[in-house]
């Protein structure tokens, strides 16, 4: 019989010998699954100095039953969501759940075609990051798999709840900002983001609004740009086609997320107008791509990596009280006040 060595094991594997040798000794340098599949091997072709320690380990793993976690992603995800994914996997159990993360074209959104994952043995569970066509999540509501949904639309996918719910809270941080907005003198205050889309968007434009109104501040419709959209406001040549048919000059923008804000700041500079001595702009989710841009960007911080976390908790509680009523969910943001926002008056 030929002699098993790390050279065999790696020939077979068409791995490096290096790799294999780290692997074999369990080294945190060798990603994870690596390790499993290097370990694994050695074990099937018998080589004799695997530790058994270590071999028990990761047979043990493979005797489990491995339940599949699968979590629906647009396909052009940004930082924002990306960064929740990685609080998921984090969260997860790898000893009981495995995460499957399905990423859906908007294409196969729009004609409702259901990724082929879900037929994947063992899955227990969905999480949905972002809100899909309802065409889509009633397609995948009928697989009767426990549902969290990380946002929701404005109007429900259903006449009846069809999973867990969880919201980044917009009401009160939005309503702060303006509030701060006005007691700085600013009143010709716009708002700017799709309303029609999700409860997110809507619920920040509650929170201006609400703030407007208790301090007897009327709206200006040409300055709030809340219809729907085909992008909603999110890439830069729809929102610089909008502005560029306002013909008042706003002294502030409340925009519905941190994307939007630096598309404003961007438009607005290019017409000469400094930020935030003629216009003022707060976002929102305080995402990477802010810290880049000059002045910085006063936002409301979300920790993505814990609200991925708690996407988890919840649908693992939910699998073991699946008679429950279903949930909704607040987590809650912190304002960062910065250099795109005025000083207050004294």
């Amino acid at each position: 019989m030929k002699k098993v060595s790390i050279k065999t094991i790696a020939e077979e594997l068409n791995l490096s010998r290096n790799t294999v040798s780290k692997a074999l000794n369990n080294s945190d340098t060798v990603a994870y699954e690596t390790r499993y599949r290097v370990i694994v091997k050695a074990a099937e072709m018998g080589y004799k100095k695997l530790d058994p320690k270590i071999k028990e380990e990761f047979l043990s793993y493979t005797k489990k039953e491995i339940k599949n976690i699968i979590v629906f992603v647009h396909r052009d995800i940004s930082s924002f969501w990306d960064e929740i994914a990685l609080g998921i996997f984090d969260k997860i159990d790898k000893n009981e759940y495995n995460v499957l993360y399905s990423f859906v074209s908007r294409e196969d959104e729009e004609k409702g075609i259901i990724p082929a994952s879900v037929k994947y043995d063992n899955v227990v569970g969905i999480i949905l990051l972002d809100v899909f066509k309802k065409d889509f999540v009633l397609k995948l509501s009928n697989l009767k798999l426990p549902m969290v949904f990380l946002d929701a639309p404005v109007n429900p996918y259903d006449d009846k709840p069809l999973g867990d719910v969880i919201l980044v809270e917009g009401v009160k941080n939005v309503y702060e900002f303006t509030n701060t907005l006005i007691k700085t003198g600013r009143k010709k205050i716009g708002f700017i983001g799709d309303i029609t889309y999700c409860r997110t968007v809507y619920d920040r434009y509650q929170g201006y609004a609400k703030a407007m109104q208790s301090n007897g501040i009327p709206i200006i419709d040409e300055i709030c740009l809340i219809k729907h959209t085909p992008e909603k406001y999110y890439i830069y040549e729809e929102v610089r086609s909008h502005l560029e048919n306002i013909k008042l000059v706003p002294e502030a923008f409340v925009c519905c997320n941190d994307d939007v804000a630096m598309w404003v700041i961007k438009y607005y500079r290019s017409q000469g107008y400094k930020i935030p001595e003629d216009i003022a702009v707060c976002g929102f989710d305080n995402k990477r791509e802010a810290a880049a841009i000059e002045p910085y960007l006063t936002t409301v911080e979300i920790d993505r990596n814990n609200l991925g976390g708690r996407l988890v908790q919840e649908l693992l509680w939910r699998l073991n009280n699946k008679n429950m009523p279903y949930e909704t969910i607040i987590v809650e943001g912190n304002i960062r006040y910065s250099r795109s926002f005025p000083e207050m008056k004294k």
